[in-house]
């Protein structure tokens, strides 16, 4: 039997992906949803971007499912319009998770690991300096300076505490713009994504992929964003994929594709709707279940399937890919983690030598003021 975009997942199936039957929120209001059959000519209105569907009162939960429709180029509709995909919350009351689109409706492709902008270097790179234990006693010194008992001249003091600084913060600048050049570089990068109007792959920064957008990836390239393998030309269905850059392992790992007998025009013309866990850090976990009406059944996916962002195609000449999690919300970017302020040993004894002096000297004006 066929099976529709707007119908519900297979309950049996979608055991895999928290237990239980599923009830899917958009059915309440299928009018409104984006369909398989929809005509490719006709543009998209502005109105379904959001769409917001209220559930029966038994349940007393609302869904909102974001469409990542082309508004910027209304005339045309691209890839990411025949594939939607649908996050879910598997921690909710619901059986088998409610729908969170919502929560990730900004997402984009582009990655920042720089710690300032323009803006925010002058003042968070000062605030960070007075971290360090010697800035606070300096400043301490430069500040006793300004007073009338002090026998040494404030300018010397405070300049050279001031030239430390900015010395200080000019580091922390290149620093920052090395990372600035990195992000830039990863964020320009060249991929192919399948155009629909012009009928063939066109060359896409890294940073303009949406998601359910179908991505063609050559031998010795790294993938973009997360994505769930559609097709590979190898018979039994394998890619193989370095993951050195993810976990360190240089043996390759075999991914497959979850639609057998999926051929090269069967992935160009898909449609349909992904319903997948939402983006999460555990590099080994990963459900989902595809929902098309050019299947004969659902098909449910897991990690096998899922072809992660930084990794590189190995021994397959090509494959094609549906991009599910984008930038932040990839599992490399969600496991990175802000590097802990290094404190080295010199520094350790440099700081209790200084609360030692500091404790002197307060004791000496105590006893002798």
């Amino acid at each position: 039997a066929e099976v529709s975009d707007d119908s519900e997942p297979n309950s049996k199936d979608l055991s895999a992906l928290g237990g239980g039957e599923m009830r899917n929120p958009s059915s309440s209001n299928p009018s409104s949803d984006l369909s398989d059959n929809q005509s490719l000519k006709s543009p998209p209105s502005a109105a379904n971007k959001l769409a917001v569907r209220e559930e029966p009162p038994a349940r007393k939960r609302a869904s909102v499912i974001v469409q990542n429709l082309n508004l910027d180029k209304p005339d045309k509709v691209t890839e990411h319009e025949r594939v939607v995909i649908h996050y879910l919350d598997k921690s909710s009351l619901t059986e088998a998770g409610s729908i969170i689109d919502h929560k990730f409706k900004r997402m984009t492709n582009k990655v920042r690991t720089t710690k300032y902008t323009w803006v925010t270097w002058a003042p968070l790179s000062l605030l960070m300096q007075f971290k360090r234990s010697a800035n606070i006693y300096f400043l301490i010194i430069s500040i006793l300076t300004l007073m009338p008992f002090s026998p040494k001249t404030p300018a010397s003091m405070i300049g050279t505490f001031a030239f430390v600084l900015f010395v200080t913060m000019l580091k922390e600048a290149l620093e920052n713009y090395f990372r600035y050049k990195s992000d830039k570089e990863a964020n320009g990068r060249l991929c192919q994504t399948y155009d629909y109007i012009e009928g063939q792959f066109v060359d896409t920064k890294w940073k303009d992929i949406k998601m359910g957008d179908l991505i063609r990836i050559e031998k010795e390239d790294k993938f973009p964003v997360d994505m769930m393998l559609l097709f590979t030309p190898n018979s039994d269905g394998l890619v193989f994929v370095d993951t050195s850059n993810l976990d360190g392992e240089t043996n390759l790992k075999d991914k497959s594709a979850p639609i057998a007998k999926m051929t090269e025009k069967k992935a160009i013309e898909f449609t349909g709707k992904i319903f997948c866990d939402a983006p999460n850090h555990m590099l080994e976990e990963w459900d989902a279940e595809i929902v098309s009406s050019k299947l004969g059944k659902n098909v449910i996916c897991d990690v096998k399937n899922l072809l992660l962002r930084d990794c590189v195609l190995k021994n397959t000449e090509f494959c094609y890919g549906i991009a599910i999690n984008l930038g932040k919300k990839t599992k490399i970017m969600m496991n990175s983690k802000k590097p802990k302020q290094k404190v080295s040993n010199i520094m350790r004894k440099m700081n209790y030598l200084l609360y030692s002096v500091f404790a002197f000297q307060l004791g000496i004006i105590v006893t002798f003021a």
